[in-house]
């Protein structure tokens, strides 16, 4: 499989329906389509059937989608392609937030937002002194959190010079 960058990930092995993690999470990308299909979305829907929570990353909600484990549930995903999934999903809630927990399904919006639910998750299962102490790891300037919502921002760069005059 070839991420969107180009970089090839190969799996070292195939999804065991037996021995599934905690969480399952699909990451997508800008080629999501592509790669969603019937097995796929087979393999999603038994693993669900099992109680384990789903998420998406990005466009990783496209596959739960498809998979018809988005219907009734709130989700988030990349803003670019919001608008062109809410008519195939006519029963997906697309929530502007940066990403959302509504019972056993995680989504985001992708970019560093994937960081903050996942802190949220990690604030769930452990006090929010283990949040702070991973939050610093990554050097967050602030932890958001399920009410932040996707603002598109109006960049400007600049140039500042180290050298002196």
């Amino acid at each position: 499989m070839c991420a969107s960058n180009g970089i090839a990930v190969q799996p070292t092995r195939a999804v065991d329906v037996s021995q599934l993690p905690d969480v399952m999470i699909v990451c997508g990308g800008t080629r999501i389509r592509d790669v969603v299909d019937a097995g796929m979305c087979g393999m999603l829907a038994s693993i669900a059937e099992r109680g384990i929570p789903l998420g998406g990353i990005c466009t990783g909600a496209y596959a739960l989608m498809s998979s018809q484990l988005l219907d009734g549930y709130r989700c988030s995903l990349h803003w670019e392609n919001r608008a062109a999934l809410q008519d195939p999903f006519p029963l997906a809630q697309f929530a502007d937030e940066l990403f959302c927990v509504d019972r056993d399904r995680l989504t985001c919006t992708g970019g560093t937002a994937p960081i903050d639910m996942m802190l949220n998750l990690v604030g769930l299962r452990f006090r929010q002194r283990m949040v702070a102490r991973v939050a610093e790891q990554f050097i967050l300037e602030r932890i958001r959190g399920t009410t932040d919502v996707h603002s598109r921002y109006r960049l400007t760069c600049g140039w500042v010079s180290c050298e002196p005059n």
